[in-house]
């Protein structure tokens, strides 16, 4: 019996950069540390993505986030993967696309142009689960019948909400989904 494996989650645009300084393209927007992921807004982004496009080297493009790196390395190892998402019907959702074979990607839409998903800005005390709530809160709003934005930003609030506490202190509640689309 053939088995087929389904995933779904954030599907990324990873852009690795190299530079002799990190001082000279952080902006009043982001602070930027070794290591460090970033989140923020459409415009945000491109307010950094300027300097380093001028001052940096592009390392690496690569497609990124949980479940598209899971089911595109169990696709690479020979077993029957899908993702499930959506992309751009743009440069980026192409690259994206093509980025995850040879995981079959017939279950993802093309949507008007990619985007970013803004960040919620909140105080990190432990970021352990944070990936886990988003997915949580995705399902959660995809299973109420939410379209794709509103699952994303209900993920986007709750997986900010999970990091401003120990452990599952802060995880989201019923209160959390009624609260947010009522």
């Amino acid at each position: 019996m053939n088995k087929l494996i389904v995933g779904f989650g954030a599907l990324n645009l990873d852009l690795i950069y190299e530079v002799d300084d990190l001082r000279t393209i952080s902006t009043s927007h982001f602070r930027l540390e070794p290591g460090k992921e970033l989140f923020g807004s459409g415009e945000e982004f491109q307010s950094l993505l300027n300097p380093l496009n001028r001052l940096g080297t592009l390392k690496s493009r690569s497609g990124g986030g949980s479940a598209a790196n899971t089911i595109v390395a169990l696709a690479r190892m020979g077993l029957s993967a899908k993702f499930i998402g959506k992309v751009g019907e743009d440069a980026e959702g192409d690259f994206l696309l093509e980025n995850l074979k040879p995981a079959q990607t017939d279950l993802i839409c093309r949507g008007a142009k990619s985007g970013v998903c803004p960040a919620i800005p909140v105080e990190v005390v432990d970021n352990t689960g944070a990936g886990d709530v988003y997915n949580a809160g995705f399902i959660a709003a995809l299973f109420l019948g939410k379209s794709l934005e509103e699952s994303a930003m209900f993920a986007t609030k709750v997986a900010g909400k999970s990091v401003t506490g120990y452990g599952r202190d802060r995880y989201p509640t019923e209160e959390d989904l009624k609260n947010f689309f009522h």
